[in-house]
């Protein structure tokens, strides 16, 4: 996707290219749903670097998202969506 090895692209490139290239194929309401996703991601774990995303990221992230609220008064978010 981006030519630079991923450790040197930043998030906002890939992002930008990611949703070019990939996004852009998909529904119109499934791409609101994968840029609502991404912009979770990017507010909780405030990606810079590609290359700096790992498994602790991902699994911080998870955790972070896991105590948001939900939908429904007093619930949080559902683990499917996340």
């Amino acid at each position: 996707m981006c030519r630079s090895g991923p450790e040197r692209v930043t998030w906002n490139k890939f992002r930008t290219e990611y949703e070019q290239k990939v996004v852009s194929k998909h529904e119109r309401s499934t791409q609101e749903q994968i840029r609502i996703g991404l912009d979770h991601f990017e507010r909780i774990a405030r990606p810079v670097r590609v290359g700096t995303i790992t498994r602790k990221t991902i699994d911080n992230y998870i955790v972070q998202r896991r105590k948001e609220r939900g939908r429904k008064k007093g619930s949080t978010v559902s683990p499917s969506i996340i």
